[in-house]
């Protein structure tokens, strides 16, 4: 792509789906931007320390996406983090912090008080939860806005990454698609950004070799496998089935890519850009309908899941999963998931 047409990641529309252009979309951008670094009710200062490492995580993701993905995202601010104390969070934007002790909304990137003070000696566990939440912040955006001459109200989110938003603009208790599929790409591409850039800076390395020796046996660290972050994987189903279409995809349209990677990459580019139809050309190379069928996968690891899994393996003639029908056979015991990621 050529150099200063970088694509953004940033768009909004009005009430008739127009979308805003030139001029327009860069005041509207302008305000959301000063929207997400407006201080909330009850916010905790940052830490020197902290402000030092979200600036560090913002610059470096931001230039890996534009390097990469050739997308322009909006700039993240230490201003657009928000640190909340749990009953906050949890009052204020019904968050559960067991489930979620940190988020991202249009008013930015919220973290609990109470997981900083938790993982206060965790530093990979922070900067692997903000680089999720980064990433949902660097993700396209779509925005229905209502705008007078002197305000500008968001009303809702019609894209949010993979996630696209089923109905008018207009319209109460939309439902959202490809939940599950865009929360699974966000897991992916944190696993990448800690291989390849956390990993190898120079502040956190011994930090992750200290946990490798910690957490796994001296014949797996012989192996070259490392510990992603500690936790159960609940993406860990769609992300090997991600991992298959990628590899069935290349094999069937090897003609057009010089490896697996361009067809990582272009499965992942949706995530940043507004553009999906070349992407579901591509993954309907699979099967007519299969598209259309990734839709349904919710951001829930359950037997349910599992059992749409086998089925859309089976259709779209990809290989089978012998972890699905374990944890099936087993109720969906989440003891038979690591307690840690390995890679």
């Amino acid at each position: 792509m050529p150099e200063g047409k970088l694509e953004k990641n940033l768009y909004f529309v009005d009430s008739s789906k127009r979308p805003l252009e030139g001029e327009d979309n860069e005041v509207v951008s302008a305000d959301f931007k000063d929207f997400l670094e407006m201080t909330v009710e009850g916010e905790v200062e940052k830490s020197p320390e902290l402000v030092n490492h979200i600036e560090w995580l913002a610059l470096e993701l931001r230039e890996t996406i534009k390097r990469q993905i050739e997308i322009e995202p909006i700039e993240i601010t230490p201003s657009m983090i928000h640190i909340l104390p749990r009953d906050l969070c949890e009052k204020n934007y019904n968050r559960d912090y067991e489930v979620n002790p940190a988020f991202c909304n249009n008013q930015g990137i919220f973290i609990c008080e109470e997981f900083l003070k938790e993982q206060k000696n965790n530093l990979l566990a922070i900067l692997d939860i903000l680089t999720h939440e980064f990433l949902h912040l660097y993700a396209v955006t779509k925005h229905y806005i209502v705008a007078t001459d002197d305000t500008i109200e968001i009303r809702d989110q019609l894209r949010q990454g993979w996630s696209i938003r089923h109905g008018k603009p207009v319209e109460e208790k939309e439902e959202f698609h490809f939940k599950g599929w865009d929360e699974m790409i966000t897991d992916r591409l944190n696993v990448d950004f800690f291989r390849n850039n956390i990993r190898q800076h120079p502040k956190y390395r011994e930090l992750a070799i200290e946990r490798d020796k910690r957490l796994l046996s001296a014949e797996e660290i012989e192996e070259g496998m490392i510990v992603i972050s500690e936790g159960n994987s609940e993406y860990e189903f769609l992300s090997r089935l991600f991992s298959d279409m990628v590899e069935k995809i290349y094999e069937l349209n090897h003609d057009k890519f010089d490896d697996q990677n361009q067809v990582y990459y272009d499965l992942v580019r949706p995530y940043f850009s507004a553009r999906l139809k070349p992407t579901a050309k591509l993954i309907n190379s699979l099967g007519r309908d299969c598209f259309r069928d990734l839709a349904d996968f919710e951001n829930k690891k359950d037997i349910n899941q599992a059992k749409a899994i086998i089925d859309f393996r089976k259709k779209y003639n990809l290989s089978d999963d012998p972890r699905l029908q374990e944890f099936i056979n087993a109720g969906g015991d989440e003891d038979l998931v690591k307690a840690y990621i390995k890679y």
